[in-house]
């Protein structure tokens, strides 16, 4: 957690502002078990000039101190054996979300990375208007979700390419003055900070999805979706796939017609994804199951059928893409979903009976028969059972077993 010093002094002549807040862009450095902060020599605040540094401090560690611990990870070794940059010098270049309450801090730093500045002090202590939230908590645990969910997805090229560039996790020195009676104290904290790649677009909620023809609407769309499927392919469940978390890069166009065809996004804001097999992972049996049952499809990926039928109501309230309407023959997300993604074989195959809209499609089941399953694939021959669809979602059954599907990831 956050080093922190503080001195205090008599408030005199001081304006009535309560508090300040202030970075010293070279003081970066990396979270480790080495980090201490030091109280420098010069005054950052004309307010406090003269005053006597040297107060005592009050030694805590004495018997009968209880504390809860937290587990915390070192960064990488440092000093006279090794050969490392563990500082970083940072300078805000353009504030993309500057704000109290709001959750993290967004900025751009030296003109190329965005910095996610998960600093307690802004967020938003009331968002339980019974009990309040714990601010530190929510801000190191937002922390710790994006860089674990960032971290695992290096593992992935494919995913990586879907993703902003990772440039790991660092802290910074933060001086907040405070007063207390009549006294002023400054404060250091150590604030934790993630560092990406700055992707020059925009947001699919920044864009007016009329001003593109439904071919480009559809490609975007479209590629969300699949970058969902690649991201939780790849070992993260993103967990908040909304227009906001898109950023639209551009579109590749069509080499005969000089046409936009295919849009090229990159998706953010990993605050809530969790990595589905890491050992703390409180559904990790549940994931572990799920894998074992798509095994016999591999690589085949998780179908967007599945992952976001009815479940497109960010897209549809912001104009991306139809809405549901039992009472306009069904031809809403639902039948758009289908018929973007039901020929498209690097998905496991889907059921969905198309009469009922609103009974969920279901994955197809392989059942292999032989004693080897060494070489389960996507192959299907005399020794596999399988249920699959038809042209219009109507099921088909080829082999003499009883349906089997998956409902559900």
């Amino acid at each position: 957690m956050a080093t922190e010093t503080d001195t205090c002094h008599r408030a005199k002549a001081v304006t009535t502002d309560d508090s300040d807040h202030s970075a010293d862009p070279e003081s970066t450095k990396p979270n480790n078990a080495h980090n201490s902060t030091t109280l420098s020599a010069g005054v950052a605040y004309p307010e406090l000039d003269g005053t006597d540094l040297s107060l005592a401090r009050k030694h805590p560690y004495v018997v009968g101190l209880t504390a809860i611990a937290t587990r915390h990870e070192p960064h990488q070794p440092f000093g006279l054996a090794y050969v490392t940059d563990y500082t970083k010098y940072l300078k805000i270049t353009a504030v993309i979300r500057p704000s109290c309450n709001r959750g993290a801090q967004v900025v751009v730093v030296n003109d190329d990375m965005v910095a996610k500045i998960y600093d307690p002090l802004f967020y938003d202590s009331c968002d339980d208007s019974v009990f309040g939230e714990d601010v530190v908590t929510k801000a190191h645990c937002d922390y710790s979700y994006e860089a674990a969910a960032y971290q695992e997805l290096q593992k992935s090229p494919a995913a990586q390419e879907l993703i902003p560039a990772f440039y790991g996790t660092w802290t910074i020195d933060i001086d907040t003055l405070k007063r207390e009676g009549d006294q002023l104290c400054k404060y250091t904290r150590q604030v934790p900070v993630l560092l990406i790649e700055y992707v020059r677009g925009f947001t699919m909620t920044d864009l007016d999805p009329r001003m593109l023809n439904e071919q480009m609407r559809t490609s975007v769309v479209k590629k969300a979706l699949e970058a969902d499927s690649i991201i939780y392919d790849a070992g993260v469940n993103h967990g908040d796939m909304h227009p906001r978390n898109i950023v639209i890069v551009g579109f590749r166009s069509d080499l005969e017609d000089g046409a936009p065809k295919e849009a090229i996004i990159k998706v953010i804001d990993f605050n809530v994804a969790h990595v589905r097999f890491h050992p703390m992972n409180k559904d990790l049996e549940i994931e572990r199951i799920i894998q074992k049952e798509r095994e016999g499809w591999f690589p085949k990926l998780p179908s967007p059928l599945l992952r976001f039928y009815h479940s497109l109501d960010g897209f549809v309230w912001e104009g991306w893409c139809p809405n549901d309407d039992p009472d306009s023959d069904h031809e809403g997300s639902s039948l758009w979903l289908w018929n973007q993604f039901k020929d498209d074989d690097r998905y496991i195959p889907v059921i969905w009976d198309r009469t009922n809209p609103w009974k969920s499609p279901r994955y197809v089941e392989l059942e292999n028969t032989s004693h080897d399953n060494s070489n389960l694939g996507t192959k299907i021959d005399g020794n596999d059972d399988v249920k699959v669809h038809g042209e219009d979602g109507i099921d088909i059954e080829m082999g003499e077993t009883e349906e089997g599907v998956w409902d559900d990831w």
